[in-house]
Order: C-alpha cells, then structure tokens, then sequence
C-alpha cells in the first residue's frame, strides 16, 4: 500500500501512524505473515541534501516506513 506524501506533511503521517498503520514489530510481521507492505512514498527535494531531506531520512530511521521514488 503506498501512501503518497510531501515533505511538509508530517502531521498527517503521523496521524495516519496513530490510527491504521502498524508500527515496528507489527509492521515486520504484517510484511511477513501477509506480504502486505505499507509505505509512506515521497521523491527528493530538488536540492540534493538539503533540509527537506534530511527531515525525511531522519524520519524514516525512526519508523522505517518510507519509499524514496
């Protein structure tokens, strides 16, 4: 399930992370037991490493819940 997102968005991905979408252990055994993938999917800013991100990469080593296109 890819969820499209933006860079400013952190708020409705965090909502959506509180209400439907399985965290760290659960999400793993959702992938496991189901093959069911959920991803938040954001491209790069137009700046290589710029802040926007570096928001994103740390966000995503926290929940590990992103797909870079």
């Amino acid at each position: 399930i890819g969820i499209n997102t933006a860079f400013s968005s952190r708020k409705r991905r965090d909502s959506v992370r509180d209400t439907w979408m399985p965290q760290g252990g659960k999400l793993i055994q959702l992938e496991r037991e189901k093959g069911i993938i959920i991803r938040f999917m954001i491209g790069h800013s137009a700046t290589s490493n710029s802040i926007l991100d570096k928001a994103i990469d740390s966000e995503d080593a926290q929940h590990k819940d992103f797909l870079r296109l």
